[in-house]
């Protein structure tokens, strides 16, 4: 069925079995309904078996309600070139490919809809200004959502992702999107932002992800606040971005709960990081600032710093974890390549509580210089004004 005729409205019956054989034919288009047209009303209608369940192009101001999709091939709703639409109440079931996928299409807004058992659940590309909430996807075999290729101005609110074979919510590629309130678990990566730089987590759980809980890669300028990050393989793991803000987070229950590697410039505030086997680990890294924190019962390390130099850790309470803190320096080639002479002893580490520390003396921290993965030298750095109060967070 196709629509080129403006506000039409359509209802109470089932398509099935358009553009089954779209490989013999060649034919990615073929689509239990095509709209071309605007201001349309599609209710109660189910849609099986096809090439496309809805595709709409060209298309603007459609209302799609209450509709069911299952087991069509390439999507249960298309948009190409189409703005202002909105998707809601709609369960879409075992999707070969995508869901809902929008390409170039702009303010548009997907309320309330269930998407299981499918390739990607939702996929965003070249469209900006669009809005999802309040929608589950569940047992997805790649992304649960995309955000891909200047897709600015996204925001994913009050959704539920679990059981994804991939990530949860990937972002790649864009820059300005908005993730709030979302529950994110049992995904293989709980969100990744890949090139992606200037957007919120915000409120958000991440869960129980077998890799990364939340992994900022080649990414800066984020902020990540007010999150529970537990019971993932590693809880935060940033590789070579920059100026991220990660703020009153829980980070809990992970092998690593914050890794920083060849990351510099970001700050780590008034977080709780406890029980963990790391807690906060920083590696090839600069610059950072870690603040305000509560840095509690790690397993193994409270805060690790390996061939890192020139951050300031400070006003922290670093309690009762098995090692407090770790310094390791490689030998003098690296020292000289990454943080030039006397790198190694110029981390600020003033003004923490240690919990092993109560005395009003400089707290002495080792700082052990390895040359080919043996220890050769023994250094120390102090905290020369450690505080003998945990500091008020």
């Amino acid at each position: 069925m196709t629509i080129i005729t403006d506000s039409v409205t359509v209802n109470k019956f089932t398509i099935q079995h358009c553009g089954e054989n779209f490989e013999e034919q060649g034919n990615t288009e073929e689509s239990g309904l095509r709209i071309q047209s605007n201001f349309n009303n599609i209710s109660d209608i189910k849609f099986v078996d096809n090439l496309n369940g809805i595709y709409c192009i060209e298309s603007s101001n459609n209302i799609i309600r209450n509709c069911y999709f299952d087991n069509n091939i390439f999507s249960g709703i298309l948009f190409q070139n189409s703005d202002g639409n909105y998707i809601v109440n709609c369960k879409i079931n075992n999707t070969q490919l995508f869901n809902i996928y929008l390409i170039s299409s702009n303010k548009n807004i997907i309320e309330s809809c269930n998407i299981t058992n499918s390739g990607s659940s939702f996929a965003i590309s070249h469209s900006i200004d669009n809005k999802v909430m309040n929608c589950s996807m569940i047992n997805n075999n790649r992304n649960g959502i995309s955000i891909f290729y200047g897709s600015t101005n996204t925001i994913i609110n009050n959704c539920t992702v679990y059981n994804t074979n991939e990530s949860g919510i990937k972002i790649m590629d864009t820059n300005i999107s908005f993730i709030k309130n979302c529950k994110i678990y049992n995904n293989q990566k709980g969100i990744h932002l890949l090139n992606a730089d200037n957007n919120e987590i915000i409120n958000c759980d991440i869960i129980n992800s077998s890799n990364e809980g939340l992994f900022i890669q080649h990414s800066s300028y984020n902020e990540i606040n007010n999150c529970q990050i537990k019971n993932n393989s590693k809880g935060i793991w940033a590789y070579d971005s920059y100026y991220n803000y990660i703020l009153k987070c829980i980070i809990a229950n992970n092998s690593d709960g914050m890794s920083l590697g060849d990351s510099n410039f970001n700050k780590i505030e008034k977080c709780l990081i406890e029980k963990n086997s790391i807690g906060l680990k920083l590696s090839y890294a600069r610059s950072n600032v870690v603040e305000k924190n509560n840095i509690s019962y790690n397993n193994n390390v409270g805060i690790q710093l390996l061939w890192s130099s020139a951050n300031k850790i400070k006003n922290n309470n670093i309690i009762k974890n098995n090692e407090q803190i770790q310094i390791i320096q490689d030998g003098p080639q690296q020292i000289f390549r990454f943080f030039g002479f006397f790198g190694f002893i110029i981390n600020d580490l003033t003004g923490n509580h240690w919990s092993d520390w109560i005395r009003l003396l400089p707290r002495p921290i080792i700082i052990e210089i390895t040359f080919r993965s043996r220890i050769i030298i023994s250094w120390l750095n102090f905290d020369w004004n450690p505080l003998k109060e945990p500091f008020k967070i």
